[in-house]
């Protein structure tokens, strides 16, 4: 088990192809949004437009926009992508008329939300999301979700032009480089699936406060934090987000690198390296490092899910 108070001994792990698309990406939008989020905590229903909402759900940021409506067929397309969206995959979700979707919009994979369609309009429609907690493990619905690699969302005031997709949607997108044929191999690998948890666990920091940190420790080990385990400490320490790039090392192989970033530099950079071919998608290697050195997979995903037990932003931080 990988917990706070060892950190004296060592840091804690802290859409189809798009076709047509003519659009604007405001970043800011997306990097400063946050007071005006809607908060879902239970069902929750919001009218959508091709203006982004905000919604925060078990505590993670996400960007809902309809970009596409069919009245007559009873089929809405929303946008939903989890923020910050410019480094974060979009999903192209497909809604019918009175049917409940449910997403991995966290990019899990099991199903964080379920989403009903309730009305619709060729501008507006009526939806209600409702939370799903990671130990139901529910299925997405995976024919209505297509991810979108390009991170790609229009503001109010953007023009868009969008020509349908006529092919089922899946979960699969054509990749058209070689980062995005290396991360289609990596979904097949346990590895990929394990750091976006972790990689939404940080993001979710932002939002654990010293009240909830201070009784997920006491519940955790039977007495308050103190020394490097207090919440000023352990929040100065941790990561508050990961990273995700795919680089050449050339001979048709490529690194695809998670990095974690912090307020120190002690437990900032990279943590876990796998070595991709191009051309079979095999692993060559697999490399631990940084504030996840000597740890194994096993370790790892172990720590991951008493996190996830807390059900709140503190888990990370104390597990």
């Amino acid at each position: 088990m990988i917990c706070i108070d060892s950190m004296v001994r060592r840091l804690h792990i802290g859409l189809a192809v798009i076709v047509a698309v003519v659009i604007a990406v405001v970043v800011g939008l997306f990097i400063t949004v946050g007071s005006g989020a809607i908060s879902v905590s239970g069902p929750t229903t919001l009218t959508i437009s091709n203006t982004p909402a905000v919604v925060r759900v078990s505590g993670v940021q996400y960007i809902v926009l309809l970009h596409g409506a069919a009245p007559a067929s009873n089929v809405a397309y929303v946008y939903i992508g989890r923020s910050p969206v410019y480094i974060n995959p979009i999903l192209n979700v497909t809604l019918i008329l009175y049917n409940s979707t449910n997403v991995n919009a966290g990019m899990h994979s099991y199903a964080d939300m379920q989403i009903k369609l309730n009305s619709l309009t060729n501008s507006s429609a009526s939806i209600t999301i409702t939370p799903l907690q990671s130990y139901l493990n529910e299925q997405p619905s995976s024919g209505r979700i297509h991810v979108i690699s390009q991170q790609v969302v229009p503001s109010s005031n953007t023009t868009t032009s969008i020509a349908r997709q006529t092919t089922a949607a899946t979960t699969t997108v054509q990749a058209t480089t070689p980062e995005e044929r290396i991360v289609n191999y990596l979904k097949n690998n346990e590895w990929y699936g394990l750091m976006q948890n972790y990689t939404t666990a940080y993001a979710n920091t932002a939002n654990c406060t010293q009240t909830i940190y201070n009784n997920d420790y006491a519940k955790q080990y039977s007495r308050l934090p103190s020394g490097p385990a207090t919440y000023a400490n352990v929040t100065a320490q941790a990561p508050y987000r990961m990273s995700f790039s795919v680089t050449s090392v050339g001979s048709g192989n490529y690194n695809a690198t998670w990095s974690t970033l912090s307020n120190s530099s002690l437990s900032s950079g990279p943590v876990l390296i796998l070595k991709v071919n191009l051309t079979t998608g095999n692993i060559l290697n697999t490399t631990i490092e940084g504030i996840f050195k000597d740890l194994s997979y096993t370790s790892l995903q172990g720590s991951m899910t008493q996190a996830q037990a807390f059900g709140n932003a503190c888990g990370i931080l104390v597990a």
